[in-house]
């Protein structure tokens, strides 16, 4: 299998090359990166060498009769419509980097191309499949029903350059949704000091979601059940490896682990952060 990568702006460009073409990446030995496409031919060639990717191209499109897969990870998600169109309407499995697009509209038109050529589509957040993180899911049940909890994670300075808050705050945003699931239905957020506090209401529960615009690099998540709270950090350091498998398994298989709406939510629900922070109201997230 033969995969593309479109934008060498982002630092995902290198690692996923080194680690499928050059780590050799466990169970997918026969998968290579073998083309890739940039704005910038230095940093183009910068992700080349260290991934070891063997043609350049200098239109996108020209990958199309080259691959059978391809990755989207231009770090502004406002650009993932338009460079993606290409691969959706030709019918190749795609993934798209966090996050899936800057709006709902431009969310909802990639998902609409993907469904009307019926083939597999996916984008996440890596930070969602750190095992850590993994574990503590699978080990809520010893907790009691869980009405509410906390998630925090970093959010960069530069945010605004790259779409807003959603550019960083995906993680915290889809650690949220990994733990708690889906189906927010409210959003009330509100700003100080580079920190954006947003409170997510479910049915039956209220997850508060920490952005922090002064902190290391650190994501976590507290879960507070009727019988005791956890405590986990996004910490074991595996997310990249993770995250590869469940997108080459699709690649591989068609297989998607998140459906159209699962996909659309999380754009929604900061959609609504951003609402919510004009308006200094609660508003609703938007549904697919």
């Amino acid at each position: 299998m033969k995969i593309g990568i479109i934008g060498s702006d982002n630092s995902h460009a290198a690692a996923f090359a080194k680690a499928i073409n050059v780590d050799k990446l466990a169970g997918f030995e026969d998968v290579q990166v073998s083309h890739i496409w940039g704005m910038k031919d230095d940093e183009t060639q910068e992700k080349v060498q260290k991934g070891q990717i063997p043609y350049v191209v200098t239109n996108p499109a020209d990958m199309l009769n080259q691959i059978d897969a391809v990755m989207i990870v231009l770090r502004h998600g406002g650009r993932h419509l338009e460079y993606a169109r290409p691969f959706l309407e030709a019918g190749i499995p795609i993934f798209i980097d966090k996050p899936l697009a800057c709006s709902t509209v431009d969310a909802r038109k990639i998902l609409e191309l993907a469904n009307k050529k019926e083939f597999p589509l996916t984008s996440f957040s890596m930070v969602r499949y750190d095992s850590a993180i993994q574990n503590l899911k699978q080990n809520l049940s010893g907790i009691g029903k869980t009405w509410t909890g906390d998630v925090a994670g970093v959010i960069t300075p530069n945010a605004n350059e790259y779409g807003g808050m959603i550019f960083y705050g995906i993680h915290t945003t889809e650690l949220m949704l990994e733990i708690f699931g889906y189906g927010v239905e409210k959003i009330y957020a509100t700003h100080r000091n580079d920190n954006t506090i947003a409170i997510a209401s479910y049915p039956n529960a209220v997850v508060t979601m920490h952005f922090m615009g002064q902190s290391s690099y650190l994501f976590s998540v507290i879960v507070h059940g009727q019988e005791k709270s956890l405590y986990q950090a996004a910490d074991a350091g595996d997310y990249l490896q993770q995250s590869l498998k469940r997108m080459l398994h699709l690649f591989q298989t068609g297989e998607t682990h998140l459906s159209p709406s699962q996909l659309f939510e999380p754009v929604a629900i900061h959609e609504a952060i951003e609402s919510s922070l004009r308006q200094a109201k609660e508003v609703e997230v938007g549904k697919y």
